[in-house]
């Protein structure tokens, strides 16, 4: 069922296994961790990343106490604690969880194993969102390098990607594009146009071809990835929220207001139910619907949308620092 997307269903069956095997087995035996730990991935699946986490921490302190802090459950276990922090938009808690992580994965398996390699590309990732783009460029060249020698062409994609968004936080939009590409290519030949991955480069692609200016390419990409991302997707999933953010942007450039208006509005629903108010995802959708109200002369309501957003893009940290300084061009605010 999870790998058909029918992650409410699987998500249920994972509940009543994790309460069979915590009543036979205990909270502790490796079942009941499994168990917990596949309920936790469908959550993850659902948009439910605070529960997730929630499970994902009972998981690590499990393995923790049952095997030790060097076993592979609890490396695991952390691991996906950092990639779900990292999905909710909270990078910088992800990056200790991810550094922990590849120390112990560098010590046990060696600097050029698979899941090494995964562990320092999340890492790089992490560095990258938190704000640390320089340190994050050089980690993920090195990962780059060893996983085209090593490693097959769609293990290389995730690594693609993260440089790209690092090389575009800097502002080389030119060569996060040719990452975003190359990504879009191997995903397309191997995964084929409508699965979620190839959707997700698309999507990469679309926001560098936003900042290149180049609104029209950016409009195709970015909606051929939301309609993949609409049907692999449950409804209200992050993901279409940031695919319908990305291209209101896109119909607002190509001077479409008024389909980028309900574009923006269904973004900030869905953010705000999938992240939260508070988050910078849901922040920026509420700064791309203010900046088209204001390009429809509603001032006021376009006002109020920036500056109910500023705050939180304020506190979003470095990643969302581009959208800050745009609201504060907005509201006449000087830079911080």
């Amino acid at each position: 069922l999870q790998s058909q997307g029918r992650f409410d269903e699987s998500e249920h069956l994972y509940r009543e296994a994790l309460r069979i095997h915590d009543k036979a087995n205990g909270p502790d035996h490796p079942a009941t961790l499994g168990a917990r730990a596949e309920r936790a991935a469908a959550l993850s699946n659902l948009g439910r990343y605070d529960e997730a986490l929630a499970e994902l921490e009972v998981v690590a302190t499990g393995w923790k106490r049952r095997s030790g802090a060097s076993s592979w459950g609890y490396c695991n276990a952390v691991n996906k604690i950092g990639f779900t922090l990292y999905q909710r938009g909270r990078a910088a808690e992800a990056v200790p969880r991810f550094a922990e992580v590849l120390e112990l994965f560098r010590a046990r398996l060696g600097p050029e194993h698979p899941d090494t390699l995964s562990a320092w590309s999340n890492f790089g990732g992490a560095l990258a969102e938190s704000g640390d783009f320089d340190l994050a460029e050089k980690e993920l060249v090195q990962v780059l390098a060893i996983r085209r020698r090593i490693s097959e062409e769609l293990v290389v994609v995730p690594t693609l990607s993260m440089l790209g968004r690092t090389l575009r936080r800097k502002g080389d939009f030119a060569g996060a594009l040719a990452l975003h590409r190359e990504a879009v290519d191997v995903d397309t030949r191997i995964l084929g146009p409508d699965h979620v991955d190839t959707a997700l480069a698309r999507y990469l692609a679309g926001l560098a071809l936003l900042e290149l200016g180049q609104v029209d390419d950016a409009a195709t990409e970015i909606a051929a990835a939301l309609d993949v991302d609409r049907r692999g997707h449950p409804p209200g999933h992050s993901r279409i929220g940031e695919d319908l953010t990305a291209l209101a942007r896109a119909r607002l450039g190509q001077r479409r207001p008024s389909a980028a208006e309900s574009l923006a509005r269904e973004a900030v629903t869905i953010q705000t139910q999938a992240v939260g108010a508070d988050n910078g995802k849901t922040a920026e959708a509420r700064l791309v619907l203010g900046e088209i109200l204001l390009a429809l002369n509603r001032q006021a309501e376009g006002r109020a949308a920036i500056e109910l957003a500023l705050p939180v893009l304020d506190a979003a940290g470095p990643a969302f620092a581009p959208h800050s300084l745009r609201a504060r061009r907005h509201l006449g605010l000087p830079a911080r």
